[in-house]
């Protein structure tokens, strides 16, 4: 059976309830030093889950993928980096259906590579399983939270967000700038996006400010 909100507290504003979180919400596989999940964002959010904790890198693919790169999530803070040109191929199954997310920016991608932690799940899946969860069933009345930390190529991950949830964004109307303010009521059906301040920075030219 889902895990639901809306009924009993969609009059309360979302300062007023208290969520169930998930840590590092993307690792549902890996060794016992670095998986921290063992569903993906779908079935977290069935189970409850409402306030997601997601780490995105762009991380080169192998085998059959070799020569493309995902966006994925990560855990491992030993990651490090290189840059690459903007015409690197990304594996379209993390992009929209058309591809366009990896070539309408003008812009060296930055690619990570891990030491010691682990790849978890790709950042187009894990949108595609929040939209479906707000979109029908017992998760059509509820909402989630993604919070976006410690991740690279912040350009790439906004337009993946706004290309994949589409009408499922939340956006604040004009008299409710403050987001604890909202009530459970106001959010329903909706993916609230969430960046840091280093997110802000780096999407604001194109995307507006934060």
């Amino acid at each position: 059976m889902a895990v639901t909100y809306y009924s009993e507290y969609k009059n309360k504003k979302l300062c007023e309830v208290v969520l169930l979180g998930s840590h590092d919400a993307g690792i549902a596989k890996g060794n016992s030093n670095t998986q921290t999940q063992t569903k993906g964002i779908g079935d977290q959010a069935l189970k409850g889950a409402r306030f997601f904790d997601l780490r995105i890198a762009a991380f080169a693919n192998s085998g059959h993928g070799a020569g493309t790169v995902s966006m994925r999530a990560y855990h491992d803070d030993t990651k490090q980096s290189s840059y690459h040109k903007s015409n690197t191929r990304q594996n379209l199954g993390t992009l929209d259906a058309a591809g366009q997310i990896a070539n309408n920016r003008n812009q060296a991608m930055k690619v990570d590579y891990t030491v010691g932690g682990a790849k978890g799940g790709e950042l187009y899946n894990m949108l595609a399983e929040a939209k479906a969860f707000v979109s029908a069933g017992p998760g059509a009345k509820e909402f989630l939270m993604l919070k976006f930390d410690k991740s690279t190529n912040w350009p790439l991950i906004a337009d993946a967000c706004i290309d994949v949830l589409g009408t499922s964004i939340y956006a604040p109307p004009g008299d409710k700038a403050n987001l604890n303010e909202c009530t459970l009521r106001e959010l329903r059906g909706k993916v609230i996006v969430l960046f840091t301040k280093d997110g802000c920075g780096a999407t604001a030219p194109a995307f507006g400010q934060c």
